[in-house]
């Protein structure tokens, strides 16, 4: 299910992680990135900081189709595309890519397991900063480790950080 992908960590990639990384970065805040789902006492609610760069075909205010929402797109497109390709993975349609920022809390705690669409989809994150903070799909663990790219599908959740701030790319496609 969990699959490591070789991130060939291009000129533009190296660009747009500083970009991502850099205090000029603009974020937008929600306190819970699970809103849909009810959570019991293995799980906790997680606030997010996030920056949609193409907006969710099955969103709230979706017309039913992907849209831009960032200047930023092409480049967070571009990066995708080329880890995708090249690692052989089929590209049909890209739904989603956001960057996700976690905080480190009082203590460690995991986000509830959950799908991006509710139809099937892959799911690509890119680790971008040096944190921790570990991936889990269908009981399979995607250790954070900076610029590891991984992919999957299935259900899935995070671990928040111990310290700093957890940074990654999401996109997700079909």
């Amino acid at each position: 299910m969990l699959r490591k992908l070789q991130n060939p960590i291009t000129e533009e990639y190296k660009a747009f992680k500083d970009l991502v990384l850099s205090i000029y970065f603009p974020w937008m805040w929600f306190p819970n990135a699970t809103p849909n789902l009810e959570v019991d006492d293995a799980y906790s609610k997680i606030g997010i900081y996030y920056h949609t760069f193409l907006y969710r075909p099955d969103g709230p205010d979706s017309p039913g189709y992907p849209v831009q929402q960032s200047a930023h797109l092409p480049s967070a497109a571009k990066i995708v595309t080329n880890i995708l390709d090249s690692n052989g993975v089929q590209l049909n349609c890209i739904l989603r890519i956001s960057a996700n920022c976690v905080h480190a809390g009082k203590e460690v705690v995991d986000s509830p397991p959950h799908y991006d669409h509710d139809f099937e989809h892959k799911n690509l994150i890119v680790y971008l900063n040096d944190s921790d903070g570990d991936t889990f799909v269908e009981g399979e663990r995607s250790v954070f480790e900076e610029d590891k790219a991984v992919l999957f599908s299935g259900k899935h959740y995070h671990r928040t950080p111990t310290d700093g701030r957890r940074i990654v790319l999401v996109a997700t496609f079909v």
